[in-house]
């Protein structure tokens, strides 16, 4: 297992990991997905409750770098919060529209949106999974 992050927050995972002795199993990488290049060869990437927070562009970059670091085969799963026509999606989108507005950045987006971006980044059988609190976070699954 690996985890990669903003510098910073590496450090953190980095420490807690070593504390949970647990160092030799999981590497942790600090890196900026949006302007570094991140390990490779990964079964799976998760971008969990990270791409609601910015715009179009930086998402494409963030997609970008996921499917360089997946090997050929190999599956992204993004969690978000999911704007959409369904009660839970209106809830998400009132909610993160004032919560992403407060913060300056990032738009909560529908699952097709996000189907398109991944798309565009490279990503094929772009699919929708069902998740028992759909308020809090949707998922797609996407093959490289």
């Amino acid at each position: 297992v690996a985890v990669a992050d903003l510098p910073p927050v590496a450090a953190i995972a980095r420490e807690r990991i070593r504390e949970a002795d647990l160092d030799d199993r999981i590497d942790v990488f600090g890196a900026d997905a949006t302007a570094d290049p991140l390990p490779d060869g990964f079964d799976m990437v998760s971008l969990v409750r990270i791409l609601h927070d910015h715009g179009d562009d930086t998402v494409m970059k963030l997609l970008g770098a996921a499917y360089r670091s997946l090997r050929p085969g190999g599956t992204l799963l993004v969690g978000e919060p999911m704007a959409g026509s369904s009660p839970s999606g209106r809830l998400v989108s009132a909610y993160f529209n004032v919560y992403l507005f407060a913060m300056g950045s990032g738009v909560p987006r529908r699952p097709e949106r996000l189907a398109e971006l991944c798309r565009a980044a490279g990503f094929r059988r772009v699919r929708r999974r069902r998740t028992r609190v759909p308020m809090i976070t949707g998922v797609l699954l996407a093959d490289r």
